[in-house]
């Protein structure tokens, strides 16, 4: 008997699948159900069955990743998929990872039944090839008329299982790059990964490097190295990677400072003249960061400066004169528009002269 394990969110499709079905006529028997995700993860890999029926949808794990982990663990488990998602794209990608049957809910008893015909018939055959080939390997005169087009079937189908599991691979690589990416800036680990991608240390591990060519250790390593190219090229100071600060112009300084402030991806940017001393493409360059920044991490920049250019791109401008706050503008047009209005204010608050104090 096949040994079958139903996961699902929805207490009532399982009940409904596992009564509603006649397994034994399969050759089939529902050995176990989960309700979650995590659940039925450890229940597979505890009893290790031979067909799945699970959700995709599950709170605390990504259906995806969970196929591309037991599709790199199990390779020759059949899955079928139930699921309210319609999405085209979500469906290849299942598909590639190697899903043997992809069922939209509601889907009626006799689709269900037809998926478990498939998956049953596909392990018959994987059974009857197996017998022919010990059948082959134990008979008198090798390589027998028989045999040979029955070897020639086994071999066509382990290459489509590869193809399956060569792309859940690559699912998890992707999943575990940008995780990491994502989290670079923290002291993450490789078992942080693993747990994130639902494999273990160990499969993890042989799977980075043999879709890298690297290890965990040295990707990581890349990623932050390669963070930090992309702000030197970003502040225009690529040419002064390998100096040291005393071989450096103040602007300069000015510049790397900011960058290496901006190198953690922070939420919260406290900046203080951040364009003092720059010429103006640098001043660009820093503003540019971080607007960046706010798009990409929804972080909060609070600056002080002296410059109208710079404040022109906030979205509250507080000024100050002789320690006080003397008035607050709202920035509620274009850019150009904000800066006239605050160069118009500034020159009312300093009689006319110009003199900026923000």
């Amino acid at each position: 008997m096949y040994r079958v394990v139903i996961i699902d969110v929805e207490p009532i499709i399982v009940e409904g699948i596992s009564k509603g079905v006649p397994w034994a006529d399969y050759g089939c028997e529902v050995t176990a159900t989960a309700c979650s995700g995590l659940e039925g993860l450890e229940i597979i890999r505890k009893l290790r069955p031979d067909i799945i029926f699970t959700d995709i949808s599950m709170p605390g794990m990504d259906g995806l990743s969970m196929i591309a982990a037991l599709r790199v663990e199990f390779p020759e488990m059949m899955i079928a998929i139930l699921t309210g998602y319609r999405d085209f794209d979500y469906a290849q990608k299942a598909i590639r990872l190697g899903v043997n049957r992809f069922l939209l809910k509601p889907s009626n008893m006799d689709e269900i039944k037809e998926a478990l015909q498939f998956m049953a018939d596909t392990l018959n055959k994987r059974k009857e090839q197996e017998n022919a080939l010990k059948t082959q390997n134990t008979a008198e005169v090798p390589g027998s008329p028989a045999a040979e087009p029955e070897g020639a079937v086994e071999q066509e189908t382990g290459g489509n299982e590869d193809s399956s599991e060569h792309n859940a691979g690559s699912f998890i690589v992707k999943t575990a790059l940008k995780y990491m990416e994502g989290n670079y800036t923290q002291k993450i680990t490789l078992a942080e990964v693993a747990e994130k991608t639902y494999v273990s240390q160990w499969q993890l591990s042989k799977l980075l490097n043999g879709h890298t060519g690297e290890s965990f250790s040295e990707l990581l390593n890349h990623i932050r190295i390669e963070k930090a190219k992309k702000l030197l090229k970003m502040f225009g100071i690529w040419e002064i990677a390998d100096k040291y600060p005393a071989e450096i112009s103040g602007g300069q300084k000015q510049r790397t400072a900011v960058a290496r402030a901006l190198m953690n991806d922070p939420l919260l940017i406290l900046a203080d003249e951040p364009t003092g001393n720059l010429d103006s493409r640098s001043s660009e360059a820093v503003i540019e960061a971080f607007l960046a920044a706010q798009r990409n991490l929804d972080a909060t920049i609070f600056m002080v400066t002296h410059d109208s250019f710079s404040a022109s791109y906030c979205d509250r401008v507080i000024v100050m004169k002789d320690g006080k706050i003397y008035k607050e503008l709202i920035r509620t047009g274009d850019r150009r528009t904000f800066l006239d209005e605050l160069l118009t204010e500034l020159k009312i608050i300093n009689g006319g002269d110009g003199d900026e104090d923000e």
